[in-house]
This record gives structure tokens, C-alpha cells and sequence, in this order.
């Protein structure tokens, strides 16, 4: 067996090896004796322990560690060689290790039967993919490595790729947190398996774009349930838990009605997913220090956020009342957590739980004052993203252009009026002959219809650039090149005008298949 000379461990939860020392802690990988072939021990460590004790370690075990280590190694699919993916063997590992739990946590999920991800600026480590597409380099037993990234990789929903879809996470060899990146794929593993199983679950994120979010009867009323619930969680004993987790659920029920179904749908949705996807990783990595919902509630922006974290205070409530609930969510016995709870709870009376009177007084005051100034928030990141210094790119499709929205990140955009939407996480935007990716870059967009999003998009404003972005034209096609910018514009001319480029976007002959990537 041929093992690199360095196994690193970067972060909790994995482990390492430094062949020849015992550089690492003893309880992880063993301590290795003075023998033929190996160097000496570094003073760091082994100062302490004298020649016997040494060969006593060593004797006792690292035979018994060096094999486990190889047969973990070799379950995560070899050693990878490539200085990029530094430690993604480790990552793997704990994913695995893992695995066994989240299958017992959610029936049926497997997570090792799920292609995963690891991607960087410019190359992704696929594990497991059955079918890796042609191009690809050998970089393990079971893993192969892309030089390009496959186009919609950095949306944070599966992405499929040869058939396959891929649970992709961000990698980065520096600093590396081995079981939080673990973690992360695990999420990303269960995200396909709903996708796949359960695709009625998925929520529509443009009814995220017309929610009501400043509504101060709606903030009020979730302020109030946000509380049930944190005490619920809070709850010492189980006849405290049923009792808010009741009350929970009756003003949730009352805030509800007050919406229109589309907006109780997403949230629903949103539980059942990233909710249901918190609370498996949680149980995958036997962590029980699960923080409290927040004692003064969310932001009205964060409707997503707070969506999710009830998911997942759901799900471990309905551990306490059901032993079954995932079979019977699964099997379409209830339609949604909450309704899940609601008939798992035990005959209960609230009496005995209602929330302090000054309390909901509270709650209807920061309510009136939440929803003044959210809209003074919006108002103020829009001045914000004009008076940004640096160059500004406006891309204006003319009329018989369609330019929409073909992925976003549902979690970093933001309603700023009926038409105007802020997007400071990753979005791609395409049309004929058009492809624009941004990440991590503030970038606007104007509705082209009634719809913020879903009816198209008029325009596209970039600003805030500091470095003059590189342009290249070969005939009539543009290529586009900032900080958290790529764009391929087929049939599009330039016009400048000192720091303001307008990007004019015309109707092509052919339809562009280029990636940004």
C-alpha cells in the first residue's frame, strides 16, 4: 500500500498522520515507535516519553491504528492526489462515519449511495459519481477531478450532472474544518435524497419574493409563536414541552389564516426541507447542543432563516411524542410538520402556558416598529447600492430579449419594492445567447413583469467594482469578467462611458451553449 508522506487533520473531528513522529494527539492516530524506516519522534510531543514507553506504545497500538486508518482511507475512496483537495480523504471519512446514523435517523436516506462534490474557483473532486463525464482525471479509487466547473454547481440546490445528482459543497484545503465540511455534504446528501423522493416537499421560492413579510399583524403573531416554541424547546419536562408546543401551534394556526395559502405553503416547505435537513445531520453527528430559538424572535428579512430553525425544533419535538413520525410523514399520513405534531401531542390544556400579558403587548409594539423600519431598510440599500463607487454595469435586454432568472440563492435576496430585487449571494441569469453568473456580488435586478422575478427581468445592475473588469469581443459575442462575475453575451454590444458600461443585449442567430465557468 502507497500512503502520502502526510496526512493532515484540519479541524475537529477528523484525524492525522505524520508518518515517522507523533507530531498528533495519541488518542487519534497512536504513537509511532523509533523503528527502521521511520524518523526520529519530534520533541514536541514525545519529549516526555521515554525509549521503552515508546516501543510500548507502539507495540500495544499502532499496528491496530495504521490498519483502521487504512481501512477508513480506503472506504472514502483512496488517498486523493492532488494538493487542491488536501484533506478531502478526512472529509469523506467523517461522512461516512456518519452515515450509519442518518440512515437510522430517516429511513430509506443512504447517504453513501449519493455522488458528492467538493469544488473550488476553477476544478470539483467528484466521489462516487457512477457515470463521471469525459474529461475527467483520476484522482482516487473512487473519485475524479474536474479542471471546470459544471454550469448552476454553486447553486445552493442539487445540481445534476451526467444524470447524477451531486451533493456539492465549497472546498477550501486552507484552514480546512474536516467534520464541519462533513457536515455540510451530509446536508447537501439529504437535500438530493428529498429532491429525489419527495419533490412535492420543494419549496417555490418565488412565493418567497411576494410574501408579506412587513405586515405587522404577521410579525406580531410570529413573534408570539416564535416564543411558544422557544419555551416548548426550553420545556424541563415533557407535560411543559406539550403544553407549548400546543400553544405553539394554535397561534400558529391563528397567524396562518392571516396569510395568503401560498405564503403558509412555502413556509411549510421550507421546514420540511432545510428543517429536515438540520435536524439529520444533527442526529448523523450526535450533536445534542442545539441552540434556542432566539428570545426576541427574527428579523422580518429572515422568514427563511426562521423557517428553518422551527423545522428542525419540529422535528425533535415530534422524537419526544412519536417514535414512528418519518415513516408516517413519508408515507403521506400528514402533510406537514406541523400537522405531524399537532396529532402526536398528547390530550393537553394551555391554561397553564400562556404567554405573560406584557409579553404580547411587547410583541405587537416591536411589530409596528419591525415594520416601519423594515421599510426604511429597503429604502436605504438601494441609495446604497447607487452611490457605491467604482464601475457600474447596467445589462439592458432589448425588447425581444427574455432574460430570466435560471437559479438563485434563496437565502441572499431580497424584495426591495414591486419591481427592484437585491441579490448579494449567487444568481445566474440566462437567455438566448446570454449566460451571467454573479457570486458574492451585489447585483439588482427589475422586474419585467408583475412578478419580481418569475415574469422575466428588464434589467440588470452591477455596481461597486474596483478593478476595471476584463472584456473580451470575438465577432458578435461579449465575454465578461469581474470579482464574482462571468458572463457570455452572444449578439451584445458595449457602449462606455468613463466607469458606466451599458450592456445592450440583442437577439442573436444562435442560441449560446458557453458556460461562464
Amino acid at each position: 500500500v502507497l500512503l502520502p508522506a502526510t496526512l493532515r487533520s484540519r479541524g475537529s473531528g477528523g484525524f492525522s498522520l505524520r508518518l515517522g513522529t507523533c507530531t498528533y494527539p495519541e488518542q487519534e492516530v497512536g504513537n509511532w515507535a523509533e523503528r527502521p524506516g521511520f524518523p526520529p519522534y519530534t520533541r514536541a510531543t514525545c519529549k516526555d516519553m521515554d525509549s521503552m514507553q515508546r516501543r510500548r506504545h507502539h507495540a500495544q497500538h499502532a499496528a491496530g491504528r495504521f490498519a483502521a486508518i487504512l481501512v477508513v482511507l480506503a472506504a472514502a475512496g483512496g488517498c486523493f492526489r492532488d494538493d487542491t483537495f488536501d484533506g478531502a480523504a478526512e472529509v469523506v471519512a467523517a461522512f461516512d462515519e456518519m452515515s450509519p446514523a442518518a440512515t437510522r435517523a430517516w429511513p430509506g436516506f443512504e447517504p453513501k449511495s449519493i455522488p458528492l462534490a467538493l469544488y473550488t474557483r476553477d476544478a470539483v473532486l467528484l466521489v462516487r459519481h457512477p457515470d463521471p463525464p469525459p474529461g475527467s482525471k483520476r484522482a482516487g479509487r473512487e473519485s475524479r477531478k474536474l479542471d471546470w466547473l459544471p454550469p448552476r454547481l454553486r447553486s445552493p440546490d442539487p445540481v445534476k450532472l451526467e444524470g447524477a445528482y451531486l451533493a456539492a459543497v465549497p472546498y477550501s484545503a486552507t484552514g480546512l474544518d474536516t467534520m464541519g465540511v462533513a457536515r455540510r455534504v451530509m446536508r447537501a446528501a439529504f437535500r438530493v435524497w428529498l429532491l429525489e423522493n419527495r419533490p412535492d416537499w420543494q419549496p417555490d421560492e418565488m412565493a418567497q419574493a411576494v410574501y408579506p413579510i412587513s405586515s405587522a399583524t404577521g410579525l406580531r403573531l410570529r413573534r408570539l409563536e416564535t416564543a411558544a416554541f422557544r419555551r416548548a424547546g426550553l420545556a424541563p419536562d415533557s407535560v411543559r414541552r406539550v403544553c407549548w408546543a400546543g400553544q405553539a401551534l394554535e397561534i400558529r394556526e391563528r397567524r396562518f389564516r392571516s396569510l395568503p395559502e401560498a405564503a403558509a405553503q412555502y413556509e411549510r416547505q421550507v421546514e420540511l426541507t432545510e428543517g429536515l435537513a438540520d435536524y439529520v445531520v444533527r442526529r448523523a453527528a450526535r450533536d445534542t447542543a442545539r441552540a434556542p430559538l432566539p428570545q426576541d424572535g427574527y428579523p422580518p428579512a429572515d422568514l427563511r432563516v426562521r423557517s428553518r430553525r422551527v423545522g428542525e425544533l419540529m422535528a425533535h419535538l415530534l422524537d419526544s411524542f412519536s417514535a414512528n413520525w418519518p415513516e408516517s410523514l413519508q408515507s403521506g399520513s400528514f402533510p406537514w410538520l406541523d400537522a405531524a405534531l399537532a396529532a402526536a401531542l398528547p390530550p393537553y390544556q394551555t391554561q397553564g402556558c400562556r404567554l405573560p400579558a406584557d409579553e404580547v403587548r411587547r410583541a405587537l409594539a416591536l411589530a409596528r416598529r419591525d415594520s416601519a423600519r423594515f421599510e426604511e431598510e429597503l429604502a436605504a440599500l438601494i441609495r446604497k447600492h447607487d452611490a457605491a463607487l467604482g464601475w457600474r454595469l447596467s445589462f439592458e435586454p432589448e425588447s425581444d430579449v427574455t432574460l430570466r432568472v435560471d437559479g438563485l440563492d434563496p437565502e441572499s435576496f431580497q424584495v426591495l419594492d414591486d419591481s427592484l430585487v437585491l441579490h448579494t449571494g449567487w444568481i445566474r441569469l440566462v437567455g438566448r445567447g446570454v449566460v451571467i453568473e454573479i457570486q458574492n456580488r451585489p447585483a439588482m435586478t427589475r422586474a419585467a413583469g408583475e412578478h419580481p422575478i418569475a415574469d422575466g427581468i428588464s434589467e440588470l445592475q452591477i455596481t461597486g467594482i474596483l478593478s476595471e473588469p476584463g472584456l473580451a469581443v470575438s465577432g458578435d459575442t461579449v465575454r465578461l469578467a469581474a470579482r464574482g462575475l462571468r458572463a457570455v453575451l452572444e449578439g451584445a454590444s458595449v457602449e462606455k462611458n468613463g466607469r458606466r458600461w451599458v450592456i445592450r443585449l440583442h437577439a442573436p442567430d444562435v442560441l449560446a451553449d458557453a458556460s461562464p465557468g
